[in-house]
């Protein structure tokens, strides 16, 4: 069994190393692209380093699947008494709150506070960092390009969301905002009826599983003035 494991692991070890090295190539060739603001490629980065960890977190749990299913061929007869190994389902706190009510400053204390306490943070790229070009697009025409940002972030939060129910071996995964957020902003932006029913339709197909609390910071008086 031990040279059958040895020889699943090394075969799997190649194909993760193949992936990470396209992987890097791919992000090497797509940070030298000159129209990426500084800001684009900070954020291409962090999401890189993010399928890296989940590349690793899966490659590891085939390796125990594989182990079990091999211990289970080798003693059919025998009752494997084991504890279960037990995946981490992270707790998701998504905040949330006006512009200019410093989610992020707070987010920041907040991960400090908890990686102090030794817990493992996911914390995905923000969806207005990684949406440069079509905010731009929206904020040259809000009116008329209303409707092709709200479908374009919509399609962005329904991928994030498959990745957060994927993911283990995290202790948090904290959101910056989520798809619900957007209906407040297209009430904001279009009146037709139509259009805030469509985009209702696709807000309703996105589902995140295990939200454990939602924060609202509320701005101050002074601050919402400023902003």
């Amino acid at each position: 069994m031990e040279f059958k494991l040895k020889k699943y692991i090394a075969k799997l070890e190649i194909t993760v190393k193949n992936l990470i090295n396209i992987l890097n190539d791919s992000k090497e060739y797509t940070l030298k692209q000159e129209y990426f603001s500084e800001a684009i490629q900070i954020n291409i980065k962090n999401k890189y380093n993010n399928t890296l960890k989940v590349i690793k977190s899966k490659y590891t749990n085939k390796i125990k699947q594989e182990t079990l299913r091999q211990l289970k061929r080798k003693y059919p007869n025998e009752v494997i008494r084991r504890k279960k190994i037990k995946t981490r389902q992270p707790k998701i706190i998504v905040l949330t709150g006006a512009i200019g009510v410093e989610k992020s400053t707070f987010e920041e204390k907040f991960m400090i506070y908890l990686e102090e306490k030794r817990y493992k943070i996911y914390r995905p790229v923000e969806a207005s960092l990684l949406l440069d070009d079509e905010l731009k697009l929206f904020c040259k025409d809000s009116k008329n390009n209303a409707l092709f940002f709200q479908y374009v972030i919509l399609n962005f939060y329904k991928k994030q969301a498959v990745e957060i129910n994927m993911i283990d071996l995290y202790d948090f995964v904290i959101l910056d905002r989520t798809h619900i957020d957007t209906e407040v902003f297209i009430l904001m932006n279009t009146e037709d009826e139509e259009v805030i029913d469509f985009l209702g339709k696709k807000r309703q197909e996105i589902k995140i599983e295990n939200i454990n609390k939602v924060l609202y910071l509320k701005p101050t008086d002074k601050n919402m003035i400023k902003r």
